[in-house]
């Protein structure tokens, strides 16, 4: 059974970091779930519930809260989503462990 305590472990030496791009201006809060989802099975096995605050605006700088619960063991995690560039519809984020 995996949990999120590996990726807790990364979290104490440095925050985990993700860069992602949509392409229509800003990305959905549907698109963002979907994407902390899929992240976190691709790295620990996990299919974590997700849930995040709302859309992530197409502005540089601009952040949205996510959190992630393991459904096996309760354990959560919360995400931060900041978008990096935009050019035209096109936009770039991270998504790192929040402090």
């Amino acid at each position: 059974m995996s949990s999120f305590r590996p990726l807790a472990a990364v979290a104490a030496v440095g925050a985990a970091v993700i860069l992602l791009g949509a392409c229509s201006g800003s990305v959905s809060r549907s698109d963002l779930e979907a994407r902390v989802a899929a992240e976190l099975f691709e790295a620990l096995g996990v299919h974590p519930d997700v849930s995040c605050e709302g859309d992530l605006p197409g502005e540089v700088d601009a952040t949205t809260t996510c959190s992630a619960i393991d459904p096996d063991s309760g354990d959560e995690l919360t995400f931060e989503a900041t978008v990096t560039q935009v050019d035209g519809s096109d936009v770039w984020y991270r998504i790192a462990l929040a402090d």
